[in-house]
């Protein structure tokens, strides 16, 4: 007998097939989204840990929350780009994904001619403070 919790009925919440098609939350599998936001909050515990030692016997000041805290502001931008991304109907994505496809395959012919290169490869564009790596998109 599979358990209750994976079994989707109509009116559960997890993605209610009977509510509107204009309704932002119909197709999210909040099971899902429950156990991603479990791994990322282990992730930063776990980040935390494991380097909060390494700087503590040096210094008096709290180094240990500069790595926690980069992860913390990816994983927040991460959540805004999925609220965005989710909140596009999936037939938009369809219907551009010709032309999404064009720009990440130009991005990817890019890199090669005027990207970064780093250890005798062309791999990213250094822009400011970030590196865009067109290959995280194809």
């Amino acid at each position: 007998m599979p358990l209750a919790l994976l079994q989707r009925k109509p009116d559960s919440g997890l993605g209610n097939i009977r509510s509107s098609p204009g309704s932002p939350t119909r197709n999210i599998d909040w099971v899902l989204m429950a156990t991603v936001s479990v791994l990322s909050l282990i992730g930063l515990a776990i980040v935390y840990t494991a380097s909060r030692t390494k700087f503590a016997p040096k210094s008096t000041t709290p180094y240990g929350f500069t790595f926690v805290t980069r992860q913390e502001i990816f994983l927040i931008l991460a959540v805004i780009a999925l609220v965005v991304v989710m909140s596009f109907d999936y037939e938009w994505w369809k219907d551009h994904a010709r032309f999404l496809y064009g720009v990440t395959i130009m991005l990817l012919v890019l890199v090669l001619l005027v990207g970064a290169v780093s250890c005798g490869a062309s791999l990213s564009f250094d822009l400011v403070t970030l590196k865009l790596q067109p290959a995280e998109f194809a």
